[in-house]
């Protein structure tokens, strides 16, 4: 299968992007070296799953691990995902914030509190990572049934 080259061209845009940001960006960075950090292992990440994605032993791993998760059910797969999902948005949010604002989680969170705005981005985060976990599911299962022929 073919690399698209659009998306080859649209991680290369994103990444001089984010390489660049403290350069042109009127927010300052507070924790500049672990930005740069955080970003390389970004860039390090999709890359490698950019390249997972088209290799086709890859595509064999993956249908032979998603013919053992389905096993397990719809909901035991939602549930894990939907867990999955919550901590690495909790991670990345918490990131960004120490990052580029300056704040530790533990004093967002006693922010939060004290303003007694906790419950709607609570709400908020439960609820995508639930669509998350249930997005996960028909996403796996559309791409076996479609790479079906490598069973």
């Amino acid at each position: 299968m073919a690399k698209p080259r659009w998306r080859i061209g649209a991680i290369t845009i994103a990444c001089i992007l984010l390489i660049t940001f403290p350069l042109w960006s009127q927010y300052p960075i507070y924790h500049l070296p672990l930005y740069y950090i955080g970003i390389t292992v970004l860039i390090g990440y999709v890359i490698f799953t950019h390249r997972r994605q088209t290799c086709e032993a890859a595509r064999r791993r993956f249908v032979q691990h998603w013919e053992r998760q389905r096993l397990r059910g719809f909901w035991k797969h939602a549930g894990s995902a939907s867990l999955r999902s919550l901590g690495l948005m909790v991670s990345v949010l918490s990131f960004i914030q120490f990052t580029v604002y300056g704040r530790d989680p533990l004093t967002l969170v006693a922010r939060l509190v004290d303003t007694g705005f906790v419950w709607p981005p609570l709400l908020i985060l439960i609820l995508f990572s639930l669509l998350s976990g249930v997005a996960s599911w028909y996403e796996n299962e559309n791409k076996y049934t479609g790479s079906k022929f490598f069973g």
